[in-house]
């Protein structure tokens, strides 16, 4: 998401080239949809495997593009001053190779794209890396610089990131602290020599063998906030997950561990951190849990006083049990995406919440309806609630307790 435009990709769509070509849906804050193919586009290339969208940009990957060698490719939109988007790239890795998976995490700024191929071999057996790409200001996007960490690592590129001058590129199979614990690397422009230089190495403060930290990042705008997702961390309960958020020290570009998020809830194996996403004061948090489970997402918020705090789980009243609401997160503003891939019989689908609309009444559960379920919520909720670590997502109010007050804030804004 950008502001109120939304990209969601449907790599298995069959309709654009054949099976599992693949497509981007493409919406406007209007109401105005798009969607998007690749200009060559071929069967079983997952098309919109993931996607990344920026003002007027759009980068998504192709990660078994194309099907005879599997290289994986990338594919850069822009939107014209008509409204419609038109392929103007396609990126493919110097020197790829079958099945680097080039495409299976992807990011764009104004000038700058940076690609993931995870199972890439160039430092080693599924080492992965990261391609960086820079646009000439007129007509093409040009490879300028392979990301290599310091460490030798595992599945480097799983997830990328970029904000202003920096990049985050996770790494969950790194093996320097444990086996598969993982870790994430965060590079800085040098504008001296126009060279990106690894400015930080990132593991939680926690971090532990089989907890995959780095399966998902990302950055602020400014990029001196980053979030980390490590799925299977135990600090919740088993497997549960957990998510980190870093600041970074203005005064020498050091970074360090802000925050460690848990959830509420004690599920084991919820997978909090399959998916992070953070704009501003908030972050959203995916969980897409087991096939027993619809999946969910938490929205997180930095307070002066008690630092990041859980505002609400999200939930879904249709989900369906193995949907893996949660999947993907995207956060803008006052605007959240949770993807659900395997929602409707594996058609899929995304569930948006607007957190303004419901901060005014009482919507608590985010569904942009005052309903049946969210007096449920109340209900469930009924009693003291003290604010930390995290609000009952029932006390409308926020005064640290729910009850009749709570219950007439939802009637009254009842649709």
């Amino acid at each position: 998401m950008d502001g109120d435009l939304v990209a969601i990709g449907s790599p298995k769509d069959n309709n654009s080239g054949g099976g599992d070509a693949g497509s981007v849906t493409v919406i406007d804050g209007v109401g105005n949809e798009q969607l998007l193919t690749a200009s060559n586009a071929g069967i079983y290339e997952n098309f919109g495997y993931s996607v990344n969208v920026h003002g007027n940009l759009l980068i998504t990957g192709a990660p078994l593009h194309p099907i005879t060698t599997r290289e994986g490719a990338a594919y850069i939109f822009r939107r014209g001053n008509d409204g419609t988007w038109v392929e103007e790239a396609q990126l493919v890795a110097p020197g790829g190779q079958w099945s680097d998976f080039f495409g299976c995490s992807v990011a764009i700024s104004d000038t700058t794209a940076v690609v993931g191929a995870y199972l890439s071999d160039v430092e080693g057996p599924s080492s992965g890396t990261a391609w960086v790409y820079e646009y000439d200001g007129c007509c093409d996007w040009e490879f300028v610089q392979r990301l290599v960490p310091s460490s030798p690592t595992v599945k480097f590129g799983t997830s990328v990131a970029i904000g202003d001058d920096r990049i985050i590129v996770g790494s969950p199979r790194d093996n320097n602290d444990g086996l598969s614990a993982g870790s994430a690397y965060v590079f800085r422009l040098d504008r001296s020599d126009d060279e990106w230089e690894e400015e930080h190495r990132l593991v939680g403060s926690d971090t532990a063998a089989y907890d995959y930290f780095g399966y998902a990042v990302d950055l602020n705008d400014d990029s001196d906030l980053a979030v980390v997702g490590a799925i299977y961390n135990d600090a919740a309960a088993p497997n549960a997950g957990a998510a980190y958020v870093y600041r970074r020290d203005r005064s020498d570009d050091s970074w360090f561990q802000q925050e460690q998020l848990v959830p509420s809830g004690d599920e084991a194996w919820q997978k909090f951190g399959s998916s992070v996403s953070i704009d501003g004061s908030r972050a959203a948090i995916g969980c897409y849990g087991y096939p027993d489970s619809p999946g969910h997402g938490y929205l997180y918020e930095e307070t002066a006083e008690d630092g990041w705090v859980e505002i609400v789980k999200l939930v879904t009243t249709d989900g369906e049990n193995g949907a893996r609401v949660g999947y993907k997160a995207a956060l803008s503003g006052s605007n959240l995406l949770l993807g659900a891939p395997w929602q409707d019989n594996e058609t899929g689908a995304a569930y948006y919440y607007d957190l303004d609309r419901a901060a005014q009444g009482g919507d608590l559960n985010f569904d942009g309806v005052v309903n049946i379920f969210d007096l449920l919520v109340v209900l469930g909720d009924w009693g003291e609630c003290p604010s930390t670590p995290a609000p009952c997502s029932g006390d409308a109010d926020r005064n640290e307790r729910v009850d009749v007050l709570d219950l007439l804030a939802v009637l009254e804004s009842w649709n």
